[in-house]
């Protein structure tokens, strides 16, 4: 047994995340159109919560070809060191607007500023478009603090954010990241995992069969930086790895922990007990986020 695989076979989810996902709507649509709605429509309770203490505008940053919407998140007596926040959303259906309680919270609790990019989306800007647009953000956001930036993602945004990570690395550039915080994110195109399994019938909200529909939308065919299986993690930031317990991908994060272990990188592995894929996006109804 690895270090970082599952101690316990099947871990449940809490009763807090189970009547969470009892209310959302089941996961069964396939048009992306439709996925885009219901992603906004399932979370607009949580979005339109009012922040009174931040300061949310709408902005923009140069993409790989063209502008990009951002949105800028400032809390009062912010830390120097802002996040750069790639989100996630199956490459493909979710938005800035999808992800305004997950940015707000993100500010509020670490006290700085959250840039979050909204960059092209699969199936129309299939690999590598978001990829490339995530990089130029990523950069043209750091151009702005000598002291760099901190960089998170969550779900396929912590695919991009590492990739793009790995692919400037590869090309002769580091990226100014100071460290990375990464949230059950997608790292492998496998779908036979314990953790697939386990949870792949969706009881715990993202199915397998979704899951295979975001890889074909992004890479319908094995790309570099895509599948992450055989990159090489030497020269990372310090970083942070986020599993959600209950979750079709908890096994693609733990995969990662030992891989960056086993590079020798920096990391802190956190297991979220009893939490579903998406909790970020709940942490009012949520006491343990």
């Amino acid at each position: 047994m690895s270090k970082h695989q599952r101690k316990e076979a099947h871990p449940d989810l809490s009763p807090e995340m189970r009547a969470l996902t009892t209310v959302q709507d089941p996961d069964t649509k396939t048009d992306v159109s439709e996925m885009r709605r219901s992603a906004k429509e399932g979370k607009r309770p949580w979005n339109e919560r009012p922040y009174p203490t931040l300061s949310i505008r709408q902005g923009a940053i140069d993409g790989a070809q063209g502008a990009r919407p951002l949105l800028d998140v400032r809390s009062p007596n912010e830390a120097q060191t802002p996040i750069v926040h790639i989100h996630g959303g199956g490459w493909s259906i979710c938005d800035l607007e999808t992800h305004r309680a997950v940015f707000s919270e993100m500010s509020l609790v670490t006290g700085r500023r959250v840039l979050a990019p909204h960059v092209r989306q699969a199936p129309e800007h299939p690999f590598p478009a978001p990829l490339d647009d995530t990089i130029s953000a990523i950069c043209n956001i750091a151009d702005g603090f000598d002291q760099g930036v901190f960089l998170s993602g969550d779900s396929a945004g912590s695919n991009l954010a590492l990739a793009a990570v790995l692919r400037s690395r590869d090309e002769g550039r580091l990226l100014p990241i100071r460290a990375m915080s990464l949230f059950y994110g997608c790292y492998r195109r496998v779908f036979d995992s314990a953790s697939h399994l386990a949870y792949g019938d969706g009881r715990a909200g993202l199915p397998t069969n979704k899951m295979r529909l975001f890889w074909s939308f992004y890479a319908p065919q094995p790309e570099p930086y895509t599948d992450l299986t055989r990159a090489e993690f030497a020269e990372l930031p310090r970083t942070q790895i986020h599993i959600a317990e209950v979750d079709v991908l908890a096994d693609d994060n733990r995969w990662l922990a030992q891989a960056l272990e086993d590079a020798g990188a920096s990391i802190e592995v956190l297991t979220w007990s009893g939490m579903a894929h998406g909790f970020l996006h709940y942490p009012s109804d949520l006491p343990q986020v």
